[in-house]
């Protein structure tokens, strides 16, 4: 219950403070934490790795909502 007023008074407190918000969390978390987070934001970036070799790019993001 805690986590999900947390989350809508950090929401709140970014939209209306022109701010953004930006939280990692590792990606063995359980798939509920994972979706109370997908719904309470705007975006959900995953970040991954790219084999080793490339000299410019070393990784990618996938924009997951």
């Amino acid at each position: 219950k805690q986590f999900h007023s947390f989350f809508q008074v950090v929401r709140c407190l970014t939209r209306s403070s022109h701010l953004f918000t930006l939280i990692t969390v590792p990606p063995i978390i359980p798939n509920h934490i994972r979706d109370s987070l997908i719904k309470y934001s705007d975006y959900y970036i995953q970040i991954n790795k790219i084999a080793k070799g490339y000299k410019d790019f070393t990784g990618s993001l996938t924009i997951l909502k």
